[in-house]
């Protein structure tokens, strides 16, 4: 499944850094990322619109791409 799925604010970061479903991701913000926990915690440090590099492996390659969080904690006025 994809984590990023039903999360708008995951979704802009993947789509931006080019992530794909079947990518591992390694990095984001250079930060190690081994649960989904833990890249959630490390989407509320940041606001939306923040860009972020991202490191993931892709057919046994690493891969690099920058990506832009979107809709964290935006509420409508």
């Amino acid at each position: 499944a994809d984590p990023a799925a039903g999360d708008p604010t995951l979704r802009g970061l993947a789509d931006g850094a080019g992530l794909q479903a079947g990518d591992l991701l390694l990095r984001v913000g250079g930060v190690p990322v081994f649960t989904i926990a833990e890249l959630w915690v490390l989407m509320r440090e940041h606001r939306a619109g923040t860009e972020l590099s991202v490191e993931y492996v892709r057919a046994r390659e690493r891969c690099h791409g920058r990506g832009t969080l979107t809709g964290w904690g935006e509420e409508e006025s």
